[in-house]
């Protein structure tokens, strides 16, 4: 479990200090919107630059595309929501943006190496067991 946060923690995107500041205000809009459905074109709308200038810096100054950016935060939300709630995995999939159940499992297995099944699981074994016979208030 300790790997696959580890892993999740060295794929954190950073961002460069020196990029323009509409970069970080794409990247806002990203952060506050990820669960939507947005296109290149809407997000270079917000921030006024052309689409293919967006892609090309946006590239250039988190070392990845837009598209793997918002996976990243979809799965680092979904890992969250795992861990710490029973919702259905379908629920999850949807309330995280993703397409559906599949596409969110394929996803997740892609970027951890195990289910989110298998997550959720070992997640579920960190969890103190309640004791069934301790004393309750009445």
């Amino acid at each position: 479990m300790l790997e696959l946060l580890a892993e999740v923690s060295r794929r954190r995107i950073r961002f460069d200090a020196l990029s323009p500041r509409w970069l970080e205000d794409v990247r806002e809009i990203l952060h506050s919107r990820f669960a939507e459905k947005l296109t290149i074109n809407e997000i270079a709308h917000l921030v006024a630059r052309h689409p293919v200038h967006l892609a090309t810096q946006f590239r250039r100054s988190f070392k990845c595309t837009i598209g793997d950016y918002l996976r990243e935060l979809r799965i680092e939300t979904a890992c969250r929501r795992l861990a710490g709630s029973d919702d259905s995995l379908t629920q999850i999939a949807f309330d995280c943006g993703f397409a559906d159940q599949s596409h969110f499992c394929r996803a997740f297995k892609a970027a951890l190496g195990v289910t989110a099944s298998e997550y959720r699981r070992s997640f579920a074994q960190l969890k103190p067991r309640q004791n069934p016979f301790s004393e309750t208030s009445n």
